[in-house]
């Protein structure tokens, strides 16, 4: 990442971005929460692009001149206005992510603009709003006394579990420094298995789950899937220190929570219960 005055040029970047339409659609919209969308109106307006990020979108700009500069300031402080609400618009998803993908025409000369710290500090006030509403809901429904040093997961011992490997993966087939590369694709390509077996489950597990609670007579609950875990989620987890580095290999079988499940309950005394009837009926190696 470039810092100080010396901006990042991509060169002959290709500019195959499409021009996004300003006007907002309304079947886009998901607003579904009163907590959060307490004025559904002005994130309705946020999902109209000004002409900041519109300009950004498209590579409606020379780089590296004061233009672009001042495009990239206004176009963080848009992002600061848009994050807390990305995870339950489409539509402002969309514009998040494309935006911090644009590299050298935006995030990779966020410090060359002097929007680096704007937006960390926007992100951080943020955080800081509404980890303060979580900490007081915590204290008033005294959630450290209920589930303070309540865990129903038995020991879990790291490296003791793992994922299914095919032969064509298993251990002996890595020659280690002789060949590093062949090492590192086969691992790679681990990885897309263990997405596709991730994809075939993950309807089912869901399922299994909501049949289980039902069963045990808890009402009050709703399952979701928050999708399976990414390529990029286990491949950045393979190569860090703290996670799967220093592990046999295939490193990637270590990622237990390739199918992940999201359960909320009505009451306290429901998700203390749904916890012990999951760890019982399923081989169980966390809860958070």
């Amino acid at each position: 990442m470039s810092s100080g005055d010396a901006g990042c040029d991509p060169g002959n970047v290709p500019d195959n971005v499409s021009v996004v339409s300003t006007a907002p659609n309304d079947d886009d919209v998901d607003i579904d929460n009163a907590l959060y969308f307490e004025d559904a109106e002005s994130i309705r307006q946020l999902e109209v692009l000004p002409e900041a990020a519109q300009a950004i979108l498209t590579h409606n700009f020379r780089i590296l001149t004061p233009e672009h500069k001042t495009l990239i300031q206004d176009t963080a402080d848009y992002l600061v206005q848009i994050a807390p609400y990305v995870h339950h618009n489409k539509v402002l998803k969309d514009y998040l992510r494309r935006i911090l993908g644009l590299k050298f025409h935006f995030t990779l000369n966020l410090p060359w603009a002097e929007a680096w710290y704007s937006l960390q500090e926007g992100c951080a006030d943020y955080l800081t709003t509404l980890g303060t509403r979580l900490h007081d809901i915590f204290e008033a429904q005294q959630l450290g006394t209920h589930f303070g040093g309540y865990n129903p997961v038995q020991t879990y011992v790291a490296g003791a579990m793992h994922q299914y490997i095919p032969s064509e993966c298993v251990p002996d087939a890595f020659v280690g420094n002789a060949n590093l590369v062949a090492d590192h694709d086969l691992e790679c390509t681990y990885i897309h298995f263990l997405r596709h077996l991730a994809l075939a489950f993950d309807t089912c597990f869901q399922q299994t789950v909501r049949e289980q609670l039902t069963a045990a007579g808890i009402h009050d609950f709703k399952v979701t899937s928050g999708g399976v875990k990414s390529y990029e989620r286990m491949f950045t987890k393979m190569l860090a220190k703290n996670d799967h580095r220093n592990l046999p290999k295939p490193r990637p079988a270590h990622n237990l929570d390739i199918v992940r499940c999201i359960v909320t309950y009505g009451s306290i005394d429901d998700m203390r219960r749904g916890c012990e009837v999951r760890c019982h009926k399923l081989k169980v190696a966390s809860i958070q």
